[in-house]
């Protein structure tokens, strides 16, 4: 199953129930997100209850709260290009999304003491769904279960009756990280893999796997079984490879039958920096034997590179990445260095990650040719 088939399998059943949908809503409002997300955050009243969500590119919700009750218009406010918060008329009432830490945190009125229209089960398998509620708070609940191959949690007074749902993690291929499900006096808990969902009926915390992480997750795995590589999309070559001074190099496969190590780095990396001499050496030695490296550096505040390296002596090659060679591999921090052995496929070599190889694996790989 692709990644793009994962995200989008089917358009998510909407979460407002059907008399609350096809109602005139007092107010509403919504905030654009920034086109490398895509989407936006909306808000309305709607017969007295100020509702929030987000929707992706696609239009499909991500997430979808009931705040409480209101007489007057919320506010929608994107206090930075990352961060979008929805206030409740109340001054207390919010919810608050950190796109570039999917982070979704916010205070909500307590909804247990009337009805209220509720996010109905209308989504979701209810034969998958299982149910954690805090010990001391029995209204308390939080609700898993399975849905176009996400991860859905609920929070509500019941599995039938919830204020607030967000699709949480995907369901990947490969094995998750251990999942914890438990109450504490105060609050139900809801992990799966590096998502995480708390509520004590009032205040919440999600940490959730966004579409982009997701990708990255996928991609990882993809690396770890030595596939073949993806190509690196380059925007100018400061040092070429040699040999290709007059062409530049634009495809890995022209350097198969070589080991190739990727360093992915940045002049305002210090940890980046510090490992630079160490991959000269190892070049420095073994180029001779068809060993090539390609530093590059990040898209990101590049403006002295040119400076900076005509101030080092760096033997390899060097290049200005474009930011999608970094997307392509799941660089989500540097340094970070990706091996590709002489038959162009990725090495799985345990923790190389922010660690260069050592000069034990680089000679193995000359030697053998794998």
């Amino acid at each position: 199953m692709t990644c793009a088939k994962i995200l989008y399998t089917g358009l998510v059943v909407g979460l407002i129930v059907a008399s609350e949908a096809t109602a005139t809503p007092a107010w509403r409002d919504s905030v654009d997100l920034p086109a490398s997300i895509g989407g936006s955050v909306q808000a309305q009243l709607s017969q007295g209850w100020l509702h929030a969500w987000r929707v992706d590119a696609e239009g499909q919700e991500l997430w979808h709260t009931i705040l409480g009750r209101a007489d007057q218009p919320g506010r929608v406010e994107k206090t930075n290009p990352f961060t979008v918060v929805v206030h409740h008329p109340d001054g207390q009432s919010h919810i608050r999304d950190d796109l570039n830490r999917n982070r979704l945190s916010g205070h909500r009125q307590t909804l247990v003491g009337e009805p209220f229209p509720g996010l109905e089960t209308e989504i979701g398998d209810p034969t998958a769904q299982s149910t954690y509620r805090s010990a001391d708070k029995p209204s308390t609940h939080l609700t898993r279960w399975q849905r176009d191959y996400w991860v859905w949690a609920g929070s509500g007074p019941s599995d039938a009756l919830l204020h607030t749902v967000v699709r949480l993690a995907p369901i990947l291929t490969i094995p998750q990280r251990q999942t914890l499900e438990k109450p504490t006096a105060d609050q139900a808990i809801l992990q799966w893999d590096r998502a995480e969902f708390t509520d004590d009926g009032q205040t919440f915390s999600v940490r959730y796997i966004s579409p982009r992480e997701m990708e990255v997750m996928h991609q990882r795995h993809t690396l770890d079984q030595g596939t073949v590589p993806f190509e690196i999309d380059i925007e100018r070559w400061v040092a070429p490879v040699a040999g290709y001074e007059e062409s530049p190099l634009n495809s890995l496969a022209q350097l198969q039958g070589k080991v190739v190590l990727l360093d992915f780095w940045a002049t305002w990396c210090s940890p980046c920096v510090e490992k630079l001499p160490y991959v000269a050496e190892l070049y420095e030695r073994y180029r001779d034997q068809g060993f090539i490296v390609i530093a590059l550096h990040s898209a990101d505040r590049a403006d002295n590179l040119d400076n900076y390296v005509g101030q080092h002596d760096y033997p390899f090659p060097i290049a200005l990445d474009t930011g999608e060679t970094a997307r392509r591999y799941g660089v989500v921090g540097i340094p970070h260095y990706i091996l590709i052995g002489r038959d162009n496929r990725i090495v799985p070599i345990e923790a190389l990650g922010n660690q260069p190889p050592t000069e034990e694996q680089i000679k193995a790989l000359l030697q053998t040719g794998s």
